[in-house]
């Protein structure tokens, strides 16, 4: 009775209103602002969860950003110095494996009610993480799954706001910089600039601009990316967006679609308009109160969007730290003049260099404004001695060797920062003093842009690979073909016919997420070699896609990776063609598989030929050709004077099946339902008398499938036109 008691109790628990939910909330957002305090606060919203669903226990695995183990372990609940312990033995490299595990051995734990696992995705891009909630009601009510959908959604945020932070706030970044946070207070125009571009950057607006908040309007003339010169507006105070945050004292204000939007005000709608902005975010700054922040708004950070997409919870956060920075502003005063005597400008110079590595996207934009800034040469190497633009290895020799021989004008900057193990170099050749009189923190201000611009560029290069990486994934998991075609065209992916080539490198060498940057090598060697991309499945297996008739040498490709994985061996698999998007379906697993056995089994053989003659072989060969075509016709006759009498296709239905093996696949490439293409092989099976068939008949049939539909490809079919493209070819 006891039990059914303390059940009942959590029972009526459960039917209150979640107040606790909101302290979660406000828990997980001051630790997406402030990440000093990141652990605690987390731990602490874990703790409020307990109370407000309620449960026993909650766990996250989270995924570490400093690259040193894939994850940690956040618990909060009942025998907290056991489970986490637990729980950490328990974590692999791979979150699927991880999960995997914690599937089959948290059913064990018998003290323990049976656990929701929630999968935490923020968006493809970004590594994932797990949240398990022990909880003894089954199944919880309506509103305990919202809560836990909102806060799941702010925990993703969160792990976005994680990965992305380095690139923004770290302490090389110009948002560090005290000298630009002070220019800005006082009121200097490229401080203000520069912020806006971080700002842009961050939030991924199209549109920021700076509100300055005055005792009876507000007054916005600084923006970037308007389209119009002249953009800004005056409002008066208590209307429009700005009004709803300076009378309601709004952390924010966050506009849907400003077109049907009950903010709209006669001074500032059409100018909006005139922009075509829609989905619009705005920040309250707060102005000085002695030594702490007052209750009125001394200016606003907009950021706006041209297309209706509201600003994700992530990129609000994001731009709320750019705001905590800039807080406490100075009381605002009317002034015609943003110089202060007491604090040094920004430089046009420096003006322009902001921006550059604000929005640069590579290294060799960096090195071609630098370059043309000294007069002379900028090459950044990595910390293995290699450079960010491989075109510019000789010239990185010449300078090298100029260096080891003392010739003036040549420099070597370590680029040395907080939590950077293994730095690389910037190699200068200056025909100018460095540094300018005028800019004492040149060589400081460098490091940092090099490493902004060295993160983005990985924070893209990370992207793409996850995008083919799932590609691959999808391939293996027998997903759409319509879609995979799609899909892999946009990926850039030899998708219809090809190579197919297979790497495996040793489990010593795991090239996982968190070596980015011995990936990146590995993608150039694969690169420089083939004018292919490297598509990672997973740490330890590599795939590569050549087109048909690329003439490639894996001993070279071979001997080029082991100056990364040397002294462990390196299996490559190579030879196998493909002639359809299905083909490669059918083989991938295969060849993957064969790949990892030979690793297994340290296969004395590095490099497998796997090339077999197929049945392409026979139509290549020119003195077959039409005796192959007569035979398939002769098999084929009842269907095609079907066809030819009643004005259908059946044909092509019966001939992609023997093909494609299913009926599904068969749709996905005719665009047609299953059932469908079912209801035709059925009618083509009873005019070719299939049930009555031998072995050897229905084996002739296939034969005969294969040469018709090299003959004869059907204007939808992917695999009608690799296989007659094949043969034209030949």
């Amino acid at each position: 009775m006891g039990q059914l008691d303390k059940m009942q109790r959590l029972h009526n628990m459960e039917k209150k209103d979640l107040n606790p939910r909101r302290d979660i909330i406000d828990h997980l957002k001051t630790a997406a602002l402030f990440p000093q305090r990141r652990g605690e606060m987390i731990t602490r919203a874990l703790q409020e969860l307990l109370i407000s669903l309620p449960a026993i226990g909650t766990a996250l695995v989270w995924p570490c950003q400093d690259r040193k183990v894939p994850w940690k372990i956040y618990y909060a609940g009942t025998r907290r110095e056991s489970m986490q312990p637990w729980l950490t033995a328990r974590l692999h490299y791979s979150l699927d494996a991880t999960l995997n595990v914690l599937q089959k051995d948290l059913s064990k734990l018998s003290d323990m009610p049976t656990p929701h696992l929630m999968r935490l995705q923020p968006v493809p891009m970004f590594t994932t993480g797990l949240w398990i909630i022990w909880t003894p009601l089954f199944p919880l009510l309506r509103e305990a799954l919202d809560c836990l959908e909102e806060i799941r959604q702010i925990l993703e945020a969160l792990i976005e706001v994680e990965s992305l932070e380095k690139h923004y706030f770290s302490s090389t970044s110009p948002l560090s910089d005290q000298a630009l946070l002070e220019a800005l207070a006082q009121g200097d125009p490229h401080a203000l600039s520069a912020i806006l571009s971080m700002t842009r950057l961050a939030g991924n607006a199209e549109v920021v601009a700076w509100g300055q908040v005055y005792r009876d309007i507000i007054e916005s003339t600084d923006q970037q990316g308007a389209q119009q010169s002249g953009f800004g507006f005056t409002v008066p105070l208590g209307q429009g967006v700005h009004g709803r945050i300076i009378t309601s004292g709004s952390q924010m204000v966050v506009v849907d679609d400003y077109r049907n939007s009950p903010y709209r005000h006669p001074r500032v709608s059409h100018i909006l308009d005139s922009e075509q902005l829609r989905s619009i975010f705005a920040l309250p700054i707060h102005t000085r109160s002695g030594q702490g922040k007052s209750e009125h708004v001394g200016g606003v950070l907009y950021a706006a969007r041209r297309v209706v997409k509201p600003f994700s919870l992530a990129e609000q956060l994001l731009m709320q730290r750019v705001t905590n920075l800039l807080a406490p502003l100075p009381p605002p005063t009317r002034v015609t003049s943003f110089s202060s005597s007491g604090l040094n400008p920004i430089s046009e110079q420096q003006a322009v260099w902001y921006k550059l590595i604000l929005q640069a996207n590579h290294i060799a934009a960096l090195e071609t404004w630098v370059g043309q800034f000294i007069k002379g040469m900028i090459i950044v190497a990595d910390s293995d001695g290699r450079p960010y633009v491989a075109a510019r290895n000789e010239q990185l020799e010449h300078l090298r060797a100029a260096f080891d021989s003392s010739m003036d004008g040549i420099q070597v900057i370590a680029l040395d920062a907080p939590g950077v193990s293994a730095p690389g170099h910037i190699y200068l050749r200056s025909a100018i003093t460095l540094p300018p009189i005028w800019w004492p923190d040149f060589f400081a201000d460098l490091v940092v842009a090099c490493h902004l611009i060295i993160g983005r560029m990985e924070h893209a290069r990370d992207y793409l690979a996850r995008q083919r990486e799932q590609w691959l994934q999808d391939v293996l998991q027998g997903k759409s073909l319509r879609q995979l075609r799609q899909d892999g065209y946009r990926l850039g992916l030899p998708v219809e016919e090809g190579q197919l080539w297979v790497i495996a490198w040793p489990s010593q060498r795991m090239l996982t997420r968190q070596e980015t940057r011995q990936r990146t090598l590995a993608e150039n060697i694969v690169l420089d070699q083939l004018e292919s991309p490297l598509l990672f499945l997973g740490d330890d297996i590599g795939v590569i896609l050549l087109g048909s008739h690329t003439d490639a040498d894996p001993c070279k490709l071979r001997e080029a990776l082991l100056t990364l994985f040397a002294p462990h061996p390196v299996w490559i698999l190579y030879g196998m063609h493909y002639h359809s998007l299905h083909d490669l379906q059918t083989m991938l697993a295969q060849r993957i598989s064969q790949a990892q056995k030979a690793r297994r089994e340290a296969h004395s053989e590095y490099l497998l030929n796997l090339q077999t003659p197929g049945l392409e072989s026979l139509l290549a060969n020119p003195r077959l050709s039409e005796d192959l075509h007569n035979f398939a016709t002769k098999l084929l006759t009842p269907l095609l004077e079907y066809d030819r009498s009643k004005g259908t296709d059946l044909t092509t239905t019966f001939v992609l099946t023997q093909m494609l093996g299913s009926t599904q696949a068969v749709g996905d490439e005719l665009g047609l339902h299953a059932n469908t293409i079912r209801n035709r092989l059925r009618k083509a099976e009873d005019i070719l008398g299939v049930e009555e068939a031998s072995p050897q008949e229905r084996i002739a049939w296939g034969f005969a499938s294969f040469i018709w539909m090299s003959f004869h490809p059907h204007p939808l079919s992917d695999v009608a036109h690799s296989a007659s493209r094949q043969l034209r070819v030949t």
